[in-house]
């Protein structure tokens, strides 16, 4: 009679407060920082070191036409969308405001970290 009472004692102990348990979960977090800087092309800075970009054209509805320094390749964008390819992917040059009157486009690159 012993015997079972012990069983039942250490299953209790086991089963509630898990003291038996060799197993046990880690929960990791993995979080990714993005960043974003804005740089402004005109008349007077047509081109960036860092963004590799020149600056082509600005239409007058904004859209803005720019060339890959390394490639020469052309991209185009509305204001709001962004320039796709190679050199940025699907969302890493966004164009943020252009004015056709003054020949001014804000660009602004994101990337994460």
């Amino acid at each position: 009679m012993v015997k079972p009472l012990a069983l039942i004692s250490v299953a209790f102990i086991c089963g509630f407060a898990g003291a038996c348990s060799s197993s046990h979960t880690e929960y990791t977090s993995i979080t990714s920082a993005h960043y974003s800087t804005r740089t402004t092309l005109s008349r007077e800075r047509p081109q960036d070191a860092q963004l590799r970009v020149a600056l082509v054209s600005i239409d007058e509805d904004g859209t803005t036409t720019i060339r890959d320094l390394d490639s020469g390749r052309i991209m185009r964008a509305s204001p709001g969308g962004y320039f796709v390819g190679p050199e940025f992917g699907q969302h890493g040059l966004r164009l943020v405001s252009a004015s056709h009157r003054a020949h001014s486009a804000v660009f602004e690159r994101t990337f994460s970290g």
